[in-house]
């Protein structure tokens, strides 16, 4: 066969050397496309599974407090879902099939604060998880016997907020993972640096989440400890301690110890956050004006102390009209006890006019969403009298009082006061 050459130099060869460079960039696009279609299916056949954990705490108390209940897949990354729950002790999430590595976090219902958080790790096809005590529980099909002592990753906390006499004398606070407190040192303050390290082996508390509050990890050191206690000090001794947290009450849900005393005074319980408590030191009702019918009277509600946490839009000031016993009076059909000038008022201040004489309560209450601070006081209103001229004129037309300011109307009509 004789061989033919193509000189694509030539106009003819430009043409057919066009041709073929779409028909290759045609077949790389046609390609693109064939594996984007199969990556899709490729994703599409891993398809779904629906996760779920379940509370199989003793006291199943991980949806009290209207928790939230957060999955994350930690397997590429760390994604992030909210689970729906579907029964008191049961939450479930449709997830990528994928997922293997998995945490659950119990959080707060505005979800901005973790109270409890469960490392399920690897699920090697399990769907259910089941949290048996704080940061601890197991797959389907891959539950061990739960050690009775604390675990490395437990989380505890101190709480001395109802006794804040445990922070004078700067005290720094401590957890010793022992039963024994002041009462085994006889009574006496314990001193850290020749203390019996088996009975006392303090750890400084530094993690203060809130006010009067500390949270702890229990580390590797600390595990296979049964009981802990919490103590007051300084950096050379323990002077006070908490009562006992025994693993047994942890396991329940008690992570926290309340301290009411100086010495082994409190008790145990699941950990809340607590929400700041407004501090109002005095609230009261102040009215100024005339008091009296169609004059102007001005009320006051007068507060010291964090009000500018306050809800002062949520402000109510209410003004009753009462008998002799303090009973409301209702307003009658058209009846007018009073008229507010709602241009001059504000969220802690009325402008109003008094139509009708009579005894009147007014109560004022503001509130920063959570309580209420109230005052209220009781006026008297009376009617207004007519201005009354403070002088008698006793002489005749034309006669002269007596006092050259004063003069009695003469015959052509005039008189001068």
């Amino acid at each position: 066969m004789d061989k033919v050459l193509l000189n694509l130099n030539t106009g003819k060869g430009r043409i057919i050397r066009r041709i073929i460079s779409c028909l290759l960039v045609a077949a790389i696009f046609a390609t693109s496309l064939s594996f984007d279609a199969f990556s899709k299916k490729t994703e599409a056949a891993g398809g779904y599974v629906t996760l779920y954990l379940k509370d199989d705490t003793a006291a199943q108390w991980i949806g009290n407090d209207n928790a939230v209940i957060e999955l994350v897949d930690n397997t590429y990354g760390h994604d992030r879902y909210i689970m729906t729950k579907v029964n008191p002790v049961t939450w479930s999430c449709k997830v990528p099939a994928s997922i293997y590595n998995v945490t659950f976090n119990r959080l707060s219902p505005d979800k901005s604060t973790q109270w409890n958080s469960w490392s399920a790790g690897g699920r090697d096809g399990h769907s259910t998880y089941h949290a048996t005590v704080p940061e601890h529980g197991y797959w389907d099909g891959t539950a061990v016997t739960d050690s009775e002592y604390f675990h490395e990753g437990d989380i505890i906390y101190l709480d001395f907020y109802s006794f804040l006499s445990w922070e004078q004398a700067n005290a720094v606070f401590y957890v010793n993972f022992t039963n024994y407190s002041k009462t085994d040192n006889s009574g006496q303050d314990i001193t850290i640096s020749s203390a019996d390290s088996t009975k006392f082996s303090p750890v400084l508390l530094t993690n203060e989440i809130e006010t009067q509050v500390f949270k702890y990890v229990v580390t590797a050191k600390d595990e296979g400890a049964t009981s802990l206690r919490f103590f007051r000090g300084n950096s050379a001794a323990l002077w006070n301690n908490s009562v006992i947290l025994n693993y047994s009450d942890y396991k329940v849900g008690n992570n926290c110890v309340k301290v009411q005393g100086w010495d082994n005074t409190g008790y145990v319980c699941p950990y809340v956050p607590r929400r700041h408590i407004t501090q109002i030191d005095s609230a009261s009702v102040g009215v100024t004006g005339n008091r009296r019918v169609n004059r102007k009277t001005e009320v006051h509600f007068n507060l010291t102390g964090e009000t500018e946490l306050l809800l002062q839009e949520d402000t109510v000031i209410n003004i009753i009209k009462i008998d002799s016993n303090g009973n409301e009076i209702p307003a009658g059909e058209g009846e007018v006890f009073f008229i507010l000038d709602e241009t001059a008022s504000r969220w802690n201040h009325r402008e109003l006019i008094f139509k009708q004489a009579g005894n009147y309560k007014i109560r004022a209450v503001a509130t920063d969403g959570y309580d209420d601070f109230s005052a209220e006081t009781a006026i008297s209103v009376v009617e207004d009298a007519a201005p009354q001229a403070m002088f008698d004129i006793g002489c005749g037309e034309g006669e002269s009082t007596g006092s050259p300011e004063i003069f009695v109307r003469n015959s052509e009509g005039t008189a001068h006061v």
